[in-house]
């Protein structure tokens, strides 16, 4: 709308008609003074207002109310209202009875769509729930699967997952040198595993080729012998092949008490994996 002294008032959302036209209501609206308003250029995207310009707050021009909620609080009133004063009102009981059978599906409906909104917002979220947990399973298997030297480029397509191009980044050979193993303990029944390589002790780099540490566990009652640092991973557990320092090992509260024995080695981007470090121990907090 124009006023007499010059200046346009726009509609929020609404776009200046280039030749002209009516603007129609809207819940906010802005004044542009002349010279300042934004012909042809949409209200939020082009034009956010200025020194020029005001906001106003003008109410809904219509009675009823536009959202459902406060539509349903606005009819429970404007019915029983009319219910008890239809007479006063100019109004017939079959006024009020067609009023009253109108509003009986909107009972119904309301409340349905309500719980049905809830529903959907609580199945989502299970959806994305579940999606989260399967997609961390597959995520482990297939990082086993990709440092695996038995599986074949033709096994991973068959899978859908990803295959390494060959011939870049890799060692000539499997690497030579062993992670230093260190564990910190400061978390119940959590071990956060920091490594390094022997040859570069100060330095978090892995050595040349190589893609991660395997880390491996074996969790025994206090007292027992822990397996021999370099010998193996006889009797242990696999967890993860881990691409950077530190690693997280959670361990279940059956655990709790019991000494992990902690044993690594480093695998390159073939699959073939280096000597085994010192065995690292640590016990399980409770």
């Amino acid at each position: 709308m124009t006023f007499a002294g010059g200046g346009v008032m726009f509609a929020s959302g609404e776009t200046t008609p280039a030749g002209g036209g009516t603007v129609y209501a809207a819940h906010t609206w802005r004044y542009a003074a002349p010279g300042s308003e934004p012909a042809g250029t949409d209200w939020w995207g082009g034009w956010g207002g200025g020194p020029h310009s005001k906001e106003i707050s003008m109410p809904n021009p219509d009675y009823i109310p536009l959202a459902d909620p406060d539509f349903h609080s606005w009819q429970v009133n404007f019915v029983a209202y009319v219910s008890a004063n239809f007479a006063a009102l100019g109004l017939t009981v079959a006024d009020s009875t067609a009023l009253g059978a109108a509003q009986s599906p909107w009972k119904v409906a309301f409340p349905a769509h309500a719980s049905a909104a809830a529903a959907a917002v609580a199945a989502r979220q299970t959806k994305d729930d579940a999606r989260d947990a399967f997609v961390a399973v597959i995520r482990s298997l297939v990082r086993r699967i990709q440092v695996a030297p038995v599986v074949t480029d033709a096994q991973r397509g068959a899978l859908g997952i990803s295959i390494r191009q060959s011939g870049g980044g890799g060692s000539g050979g499997p690497p030579t040198t062993r992670p230093l193993v260190s564990i910190d303990v400061t978390a119940r029944l959590r071990h956060t595993i920091h490594f390094k390589d022997e040859a570069t002790p100060t330095s978090k780099a892995r050595p040349k080729g190589v893609i991660g540490a395997e880390v491996w566990v074996k969790l025994v009652p206090v007292g027992e012998p822990p397996p021999l640092g370099g010998g193996g991973a006889e009797g242990m557990t696999f967890i993860a092949t881990c691409t950077r320092t530190p690693c997280i090992a959670d361990h279940p509260a059956s655990g709790g008490g019991m000494n992990a024995h902690y044993m690594l080695r480093w695998v390159n981007r073939r699959g073939q994996t280096g000597p085994w470090s010192e065995t690292a121990s640590a016990t399980v907090g409770v």
